[in-house]
């Protein structure tokens, strides 16, 4: 049986989860879904086999990109754990939003976690800087159990929320070009997007060499948010 883990993972966190997986767990193989060309060059899973995805959650939501790759996917039934890392605010409908994507793709939903870790926008001065704060010991027990018992599970619907692209829009503008910029490319190569658009995960922000690339909130509505919301994070397993 093959085991793929795929990982859209624009900040690292999700890559992190993934590669833990891998050492604790050397069956699996990785795949990045995070740059245009990783996504095209991913394998699909086969009928039949077992799957993991691990994604951001990005305005209560998946991110866009990720379901449209899930959308190009054909109808098979691939056994799915899905694992959601949210920056300790709230993991709204992503699994749920998840969920049914692949499950109008045929697959099955055997496993599905939430795991609290830094948020994307602690880019901005005055996000707390915060490290992973989930459980590696009952992380690996979830998934461990998962895999020898591999039960169906059904998680409710998703419920509305605002749509990712607003949510961006209400938040912060996309990262400017500043003084400094040497033109190294650094910001292009980590882009989701290849640079066809913005999904303000700060990934340009954060390896940029001279720092001229930042993300600027409009409002401090975002920042209150997120400060408030992270003293409420919480580890959250899904499982029969």
């Amino acid at each position: 049986m093959a085991e793929g883990l795929w990982y859209f993972s624009p900040t690292g966190t999700g890559r992190a989860v993934a590669e833990g997986l891998e050492e604790r767990f050397p069956g699996l193989t990785l795949h990045g879904l995070t740059t245009p060309e990783e996504r095209a060059g991913a394998p699909r899973p086969e009928a039949g086999d077992r799957g993991t995805l691990i994604f951001p959650v990005y305005a209560n939501g998946v991110p866009e990109l990720l379901l449209d790759w899930l959308e190009e996917l054909p109808v098979r039934p691939v056994r799915w754990v899905l694992i959601a890392v949210y920056g300790s605010v709230n993991r709204g409908q992503a699994l749920e939003e998840c969920a049914r994507a692949v499950t109008e793709k045929g697959g099955t939903v055997v496993g599905a976690a939430a795991l609290p870790g830094p948020h994307c926008y602690d880019c901005v001065p005055g996000v707390p800087k915060r490290t992973n704060a989930w459980d590696w010991l009952a992380l690996e027990a979830f998934y461990r159990d998962v895999k020898e018992r591999e039960r169906g599970i059904c998680l409710p619907p998703p419920g509305a929320h605002v749509p990712q692209r607003l949510m961006a829009w209400l938040c912060a503008p996309p990262p400017k070009r500043g003084a400094g910029c040497t033109g190294c490319g650094s910001c292009a190569a980590v882009c989701p997007t290849g640079g066809r658009g913005c999904i303000r995960c700060g990934a340009c922000v954060r390896v940029c060499p001279t720092g001229a690339k930042r993300l600027v909130f409009r409002t401090p509505l975002p920042l209150w948010y997120i400060r408030r919301g992270m003293a409420e994070e919480k580890t959250a397993f899904f499982q029969k």
